[in-house]
């Protein structure tokens, strides 16, 4: 019987991923694009498979460099197909990025977890390299301050940046998290001319509160309760496809 550590290479191996498409919509629940999210064929867990890539880099670029490929492998004709990677892939495999069919239908979502991982200055130029030669878009998570952080959003004008979801669960009865989310909102706006991305919105009373006060143009939606709305037509909500931005 394999260990784990060798089940995550036999994954890498033999590209055991397959994929899902979490919807992306604007304040209209028009969709406007799909963040695609890897899952592994293994008996091993999706939080394990990551977890145990992480303790090796080569490792775990070897597996995020597998889930872009199999994403960009199963791409239909959707465009703002976000996919997310790790700054320290872009770091090291820029060649590798180089050689799959990206275009500028693809929105390449950067993971600030590991953000003591990369060169910043690096990244940056491989970044804008990448961005020249395919036309790929970016997405930055916003995970708090910090000079690397605000570098990354001047320097690289992500055409959109993300919210955690911690902000985002409770804030129609939070005033703190209403307080702080107006706050972010604001600040961004002021900083970037592109979206904003909220997350992780699973309850009607959040989605609610959202659209009663940001109901903008460039402020978009994604969530499991906004796949319930696109899927299974709660609330006899009806959605269509736009794909304007």
């Amino acid at each position: 019987m394999l260990n784990k550590k060798e089940e995550v290479k036999k994954v890498i191996q033999t590209k055991a991923i397959s994929i899902r498409k979490q919807p992306i919509v604007n304040t209209k629940l028009n969709i406007v694009g799909y963040e695609i999210l890897s899952d592994f064929k293994t008996n091993t867990t999706k939080k394990e498979v990551f977890d145990i890539a992480r303790e090796d880099p080569n490792m775990n670029a070897d597996l995020d460099i597998a889930c872009i490929e199999n994403a960009v492998k199963n791409n239909g004709i959707y465009n703002n197909y976000f996919i997310n990677i790790f700054g320290s892939t872009i770091e090291k495999c820029l060649d590798k990025l180089l050689q799959f069919n990206l275009s500028d239908n693809y929105v390449f979502e950067l993971n600030e977890r590991e953000r003591d991982c990369y060169n910043p200055k690096q990244l940056i130029s491989n970044i804008k390299k990448l961005q020249q030669e395919t036309g790929i878009k970016l997405a930055i998570d916003d995970l708090g301050s910090g000079y690397d952080r605000t570098r990354l959003l001047i320097e690289l004008e992500p055409k959109y940046t993300k919210i955690d979801m911690y902000l985002i669960q409770g804030v129609s009865y939070n005033r703190k998290k209403q307080i702080n989310l107006k706050h972010e909102i604001n600040k961004l706006l002021e900083l970037l001319s592109g979206y904003i991305v909220l997350e992780g919105i699973e309850f009607e009373n959040d989605l609610e509160y959202i659209i009663d006060n940001y109901n903008l143009d460039n402020i978009l939606l994604q969530g499991y309760l906004i796949d319930d709305l696109i899927y299974y037509n709660l609330g006899n909500k009806k959605t269509k496809i736009n794909h304007s931005i």
